[in-house]
């Protein structure tokens, strides 16, 4: 999930104390422990996955010096970036973005690794943290990308996994277990990555790949409808803004939604309902036609629900700018439909032809009566005389 679009940015004295930083931002950000002095701060490093210790190699061998004020984390910062990676970005954010948790074990104890638990309704979607909880795990170094290789654990999952996961919880019988992945310098939209991303843990199998900060989600048992957790995670993944234009000027709302590109049209057309209150059977898409050569325009005709596979070729001619869909409602087609534009090219010739012709058929019999009631020109010479 974009969990970066909700962090909240602070600033501090490069002199002050990261213990103090840490307990400054879980007061303003209402974290609730019963001491928040005993709270920590965890961020990414993409050699080293999850720490709260920043330690950095002296000139000497074995010789470390460990950060404790804002400007040691400023200087590991500069120390824990090479020159030309390929993605950079994405590194330095990972960086400079901190996790605030208590931590059960220390990270230079490879073999326990510090996971958060949450609850997952199917139903509602919505996710609740519940705990932390400390797993014993065996750790190899896997590699995940370009240069980052992490010490990750493995646990065989058993009754006492899911007994150790579950415990202090109300969960229900049919309750299933999840685990969500993070590791923020990798490409989560990539199809390859998603078993990665989020696994359930069955029993009798073993669940890999994991690191300190990963999350362990039990769905909620008992429900008849909804989305589970892992195909939940992938579609928020995939999620893009897509934004809902009226086809005519004073027709609507301009909308922005974030949506899935695999989502069906009817979904859609519900999304949209949820956002501008109208009933989707009211409601008519259209196709927005956006490229290189060609301006921002809505296509002439609404799409058919049965014939669009999905959001994504519902996007497909728009290739430039914001990815925009054109919407209105069928009541103001119903309107147009004795206009000229509205009938068939066909017919609207048949009926200009009809027109011109008795246009021409009037204009002959008016000259017929002008010759009748016309003076001849030897009434004009007499009437002279």
């Amino acid at each position: 999930i974009s969990y970066l679009d909700r962090a909240t940015t602070f600033g501090y004295d490069v002199g002050m104390s990261i213990k103090n930083c840490v307990k400054d931002i879980a007061e303003k950000l209402s974290v609730k422990e019963r001491d928040v002095a005993t709270l920590s701060q965890w961020l990414y490093i993409f050699t080293k996955g999850y720490v709260s210790n920043l330690r950095s190699r002296r000139a000497l061998p074995n010789d470390y010096w460990t950060a404790e004020t804002v400007e040691d984390y400023m200087r590991c910062k500069v120390i824990n970036f090479p020159i030309g990676v390929h993605n950079e970005e994405m590194r330095r954010d990972a960086f400079r973005t901190w996790i605030i948790s208590r931590k059960l074990a220390d990270e230079r104890e490879k073999d326990k690794k510090n996971l958060f638990v949450c609850t997952y309704n199917p139903t509602t979607q919505e996710v609740n943290f519940v705990k932390n909880i400390c797993l014993n795990v065996e750790t190899k170094v896997e590699t995940l990308g370009l240069l980052e290789h992490i010490n990750l654990g493995t646990v065989k999952i058993t009754d006492q996994f899911f007994n150790l996961v579950t415990f202090g919880t109300s969960i229900t019988m049919g309750a299933r277990i999840f685990i969500r992945r993070i590791f923020p310098i990798q490409n989560e939209s990539d199809e390859r990555l998603e078993k990665v991303i989020v696994t359930e843990a069955k029993k009798g199998e073993n669940l890999t790949h994991i690191d300190d900060c990963h999350v362990l989600v039990i769905q909620e048992g008992g429900h008849t409808t909804g989305l589970d957790f892992d195909k939940y995670i992938i579609s928020k993944i995939r999620e893009i803004t897509v934004h809902f234009e009226p086809k005519s000027d004073c027709s609507g709302d301009h909308v922005d939604i974030p949506l899935d590109p695999k989502i069906s049209i009817a979904h859609v057309l519900k999304k949209l309902s949820d956002s501008t209150g109208i009933d989707p059977k009211t409601l008519e898409l259209f196709k927005c036609y956006s490229t290189k050569s060609m301006m921002k325009r809505p296509a002439e005709f609404p799409v058919e629900i049965e014939s669009e596979k999905n959001l994504e070729t519902l996007l497909e001619w728009c290739k430039e700018g914001v990815k925009t869909i054109f919407y209105r409602l069928k009541s103001e087609s119903k309107k147009q439909i004795g206009s000229p534009q509205s009938r068939p090219l066909d017919q609207q010739l048949e009926e200009a032809l009809s027109q011109s012709s008795a246009s021409t058929s009037k204009l002959e019999l008016c000259d017929e009566n002008l010759k009748l009631e016309a003076p001849s020109v030897e009434e004009d010479i007499m009437d002279t005389a």
